[in-house]
């Protein structure tokens, strides 16, 4: 295989987009329009808008670059300012659990389910005893959510 400036431009930008979802913020937009601007490069050369020469390369790639960097820039900013998802989305919600022998919501209000021990919390003021069915309203990171299931 003959590293041309094709590939080489192609191979630099399709590694910079595969490390674009672990950089932090700050360093992800600047990375995601080099990206974009070393592929557009790569695409110019095939086509044979632009010679293949490093220099103009190089120049052609920076110039892209502050112009990727200025149309994704808001974009990015309001994507990463939106606020978290609630808990109102698993699959978890609306499915029906007993509760273990052992449960007790003052000293024990852990469950063992699905792999993972989940702190469990009522969703009003009722209390929750062992054996009792419950129904989940929402999740959170390690607590279910629960009411009193209705028959």
């Amino acid at each position: 295989m003959m590293w041309s400036p094709v590939v080489i431009l192609a191979t630099i930008g399709l590694l910079l987009l595969a490390c674009v979802p672990f950089v932090m913020t700050g360093v992800l937009e600047v990375m995601l329009a080099m990206s974009l601007s070393t592929l557009t490069t790569a695409l110019l050369v095939q086509f044979g808008v632009v010679a293949g020469n490093w220099p103009l390369l190089l120049t052609l790639i920076a110039g892209l670059t502050a112009l990727y960097a200025v149309l994704i820039w808001k974009p990015m900013r309001a994507m990463l300012k939106r606020p978290a998802a609630s808990g109102d989305v698993s699959d978890f919600i609306g499915m029906q659990l007993q509760l273990p022998a052992d449960f007790d919501a003052q000293h024990n209000p852990y469950l063992q389910f699905s792999g993972i021990r989940w702190q469990v919390r009522a969703e009003s003021a009722a209390t929750l005893a062992a054996h009792h069915a419950v129904v989940v309203t929402r999740v959170e990171v390690g607590v279910l959510w629960v009411r009193a299931a209705t028959d």
